[in-house]
């Protein structure tokens, strides 16, 4: 009879959980800076609120369109839908622009990031230390915070695009 009430008690624990939204299942949402179908006023703010949008998007690898992004997919989409054109790869896409220090960033600004020996990482910062990304197979577009040791470790700069503002 024990055992029965052991297993009863765990299983109301795991439902209470699960409907509360237990916080050490999720990630901390940065503040928005563009409420979602509000009009955003410069191509900053417009860059942020596209790639806001696309939360939860699945990653690809080679993708290029809401069904299935790559990190440079990713960011390329956002960009274009704002009539910007940037280069299809994450390493073209760290040459563009002006380069900015981490102390620098402004919202719609490039992250990248080293990933391994040769390869990049991009994504777009949002503001207070966050950016959202396509981050790796089987994961979704996010937000994730700069300072998470992972990121941290391989932050190399910002790109500010000519025409944010």
């Amino acid at each position: 009879m024990k055992k029965r009430s052991h297993v009863s008690l765990c299983l109301i624990l795991a439902f209470a959980l699960c409907v509360s939204g237990c916080s050490l299942f999720r990630r901390p949402q940065p503040p928005v800076l563009v409420e979602a179908g509000a009009h955003a006023g410069t191509v900053a703010e417009q860059v942020v609120q596209t790639a806001q949008d696309l939360i939860g998007s699945p990653y690809r690898y080679g993708g290029t369109t809401p069904r299935g992004f790559d990190c440079s997919g990713f960011v390329q989409f956002v960009f274009s839908a704002n009539d910007i054109r940037l280069p299809r790869t994450s390493g073209e896409q760290a040459r563009v622009g002006r380069k900015i220090a981490r102390s620098d960033l402004r919202p719609g600004d490039i992250l990248v990031f080293r990933i391994g020996i040769r390869s990049t990482h991009t994504g777009i910062y949002v503001a207070d230390n966050t950016f959202i990304h396509s981050p790796s197979r089987g994961g979704k577009v996010r937000y994730d915070a700069m300072d998470q040791e992972y990121w941290d470790k391989r932050f190399l700069y910002g790109r500010r695009i000519p025409g944010l503002s």
